[in-house]
C-alpha cells in the first residue's frame, strides 16, 4: 500500500525518465556525430533542475545518476544501431564483389 502511495507521489519523476530517454534515443540517432557526453551532461542537469522544482534537494544525488543512466541506454542501442547499419553495408559490398 505505501508503495503504491510512493509511485502515485512521484509519477512525474517516470515521466520525466521517459522523455529523457526518448529524446536522447532520437538526438544520438537522428545526428550521429553529435557527442554523447554533451547529452549526459543535460540529462543529469535536467535531473538537478527536476530535483530542485520537486524541493528534494536531498535525494538529487539519486535523480541526477538515475537521468544519466537511463539517457545512456538508448543512446548506446542508437551507436550499436549505427554500427549495424556499417557492417550491413561492408558485407553487402563484400558480397556484391
Amino acid at each position: 500500500m505505501a508503495l503504491a502511495f510512493y509511485f502515485s507521489l512521484w509519477w512525474h519523476f517516470f515521466v520525466l525518465v521517459m522523455i529523457i530517454m526518448l529524446v536522447s534515443g532520437l538526438v544520438s540517432f537522428i545526428f550521429k556525430n553529435f557527442p554523447s557526453w554533451i547529452i549526459l551532461i543535460m540529462s543529469g542537469f535536467i535531473g538537478f533542475i527536476y530535483s530542485l522544482i520537486v524541493n528534494a534537494v536531498g535525494i538529487a544525488f539519486l535523480i541526477v545518476p538515475i537521468c544519466i543512466v537511463f539517457s545512456l541506454i538508448p543512446i548506446l542501442l542508437a551507436k550499436f544501431a549505427a554500427m549495424l547499419k556499417e557492417k550491413e553495408k561492408k558485407i553487402k559490398e563484400s558480397d556484391g564483389t
